[in-house]
């Protein structure tokens, strides 16, 4: 059981709730990219397959949307809150202003107990952090951001135009507010060895993040890489390759670290390879099989892990306990 090999979302919000918390993915209004418009915006990113909407279809108001996505999640499960995980459209920013009467007004809402966002950390600015730890205050929040890996040569041969010890100033100041944070992490980066990324996964381990999302690196059928990879200059993991790093990466967690995510997604008619992106519960289901025939689970090669089973259970959150934090 996953419960028993590491620290799941879904377990996770359900301990700490008291009830199943499911996600709302919700795109935001937003205003086109201007140059000659000085007001501050902010791209909100979403990781997983959800796409934006064609350029030319309408956005509907967040609260329409938030009232369809919770009439769709009736239709299968009678009971449970949500938490709402908001994007931009593709080539919108919002300013502050806006996503805090948008943030105000779902706040009302009894069966929303919490809120996700996702900002490229290259985008962080004092306003922006200041912002999320005022909000934070008011409403359970979780800030998710992209790591991908510590080595500064990846990251520039992928156009991330930010070094890791700037990586980790802009963590520790987002942390320094008490937010709690997920880092992103990729496995199977183009030209990184095995030990370039156990080497990621055990600074990882240390970077005191309350939650992690691992991936693998697939490619989009639009990526500027697909020429490469057809001339056959760009190696992407097999999935066992992938399933044996993944457990190695959960084995250095600390069992308190929350594990959003332990494989990739993509949509199948945006995917170009590899094609076992699309088998996601099956590569879950691998990855757990692997942690059983090691005998292991999530903090068993962690200096301070424990079994998960040991690991007392937080206390039920309610709306006031938010409040008062």
């Amino acid at each position: 059981m996953p419960e028993e090999k590491f620290n799941s979302l879904g377990r996770f919000l359900k301990q700490t709730f008291g009830e199943p918390v499911r996600r709302i993915n919700v795109i935001i209004p937003g205003r086109e990219l201007n140059p000659w418009n000085k007001e501050p915006g902010y791209a909100l990113n979403l990781g997983g397959p959800l796409e934006p909407p064609p350029a030319d279809a309408p956005v509907l108001p967040v609260e329409e949307q938030i009232r369809e996505a919770k009439e769709r999640i009736r239709q299968k499960y009678r009971f449970g809150k949500h938490i709402v995980h908001f994007r931009t459209g593709s080539g919108d920013l919002v300013n502050l202003e806006t996503l805090r009467e948008i943030i105000d007004n779902m706040m009302r809402d009894d069966e929303i107990i919490g809120l996700n966002i996702t900002v490229r950390i290259n985008c962080f600015d004092d306003n922006l952090i200041n912002f999320l730890a005022d909000i934070s205050r008011h409403i359970y929040i979780w800030v998710e951001t992209g790591i991908h890996t510590i080595h500064d040569v990846t990251l520039e041969k992928f156009g991330i135009d930010i070094s890791h010890s700037r990586q980790l100033e802009l963590l520790e100041k987002l942390m320094s507010k008490k937010l709690r944070v997920s880092g992103h992490f990729v496995l199977g980066l183009p030209g990184e060895t095995n030990e370039m990324m156990r080497q990621t996964m055990r600074k990882a381990s240390q970077m005191l993040m309350q939650g992690v999302n691992i991936q693998h690196f697939y490619l989009l059928k639009q990526s500027p890489l697909v020429e490469e990879y057809r001339r056959g200059e760009i190696k992407l993991p097999e999935m066992n390759e992938y399933v044996s790093l993944a457990a190695d990466f959960i084995e250095l967690m600390h069992p308190s670290i929350v594990l959003r995510r332990i494989v990739g997604a993509a949509r199948p008619e945006h995917l170009l390879a590899p094609e076992w992106t699309l088998l996601t519960n099956d590569v879950v289901n691998a990855i757990i099989g692997e942690l059983e025939k090691r005998n292991s689970f999530q903090g068993s090669r962690n200096p301070e892990g424990m079994p998960l089973a040991e690991k007392k259970p937080e206390e039920p959150v309610t709306q006031e306990a938010v409040q008062d934090e």
